[in-house]
């Protein structure tokens, strides 16, 4: 009774175990899935992100032609002196500057973010070695007393 007994809750048990197995197998399945997902919407959005910015680019760049074109329209017409000109082309150029700025401080902060890395990559390989030189050595001047004594 007692064999038949243990018999049966192996049999519960093996049952779960296989169930189990067939569960984690789907989790796991819908983790690569959602995974792929993720990356695949990460993807999309940075190419969104950069259409955005190469489309905000193409409009600033057109903006600056026309009020360009609005000016020389202007001079021909006698309306406006060389400083309007003037004027625009130092405000085009404060523009390009503050981008430039900006995009600077972009790469700056990206390079701070990698040197960071870069320095606890450095920290964790120090510990690592230290760790590996000490057990090392550690070992190697045991096994000397050892031999020492042992003469």
């Amino acid at each position: 009774a007692n064999i038949e007994r243990l018999e049966e809750e192996k049999q519960k048990l093996l049952d779960e175990i296989e169930d189990l197995t067939v569960q984690l197998t789907e989790e796991q399945e819908n983790k690569r899935k959602l995974g792929e997902k993720l990356n695949h919407e990460r993807h999309q959005f940075q190419k969104d992100k950069e259409s955005t910015q190469e489309l905000i680019e193409d409009l600033r760049k057109q903006l600056e032609h026309l009020q360009l074109f609005k000016l020389e329209a202007e001079q021909r017409r006698g309306r406006s002196s060389s400083i309007g000109l003037q004027e625009y082309n130092s405000r085009a150029r404060e523009n390009e500057l503050e981008q430039e700025i900006r995009r600077l401080k972009q790469d700056n902060r990206n390079l701070k973010e990698q040197n960071d890395e870069l320095n606890g990559q450095i920290i964790n390989l120090s510990i690592q070695g230290a760790k590996n030189l000490f057990s090392a050595s550690f070992s190697e001047s045991l096994a000397a007393e050892i031999s020492l004594v042992s003469r």
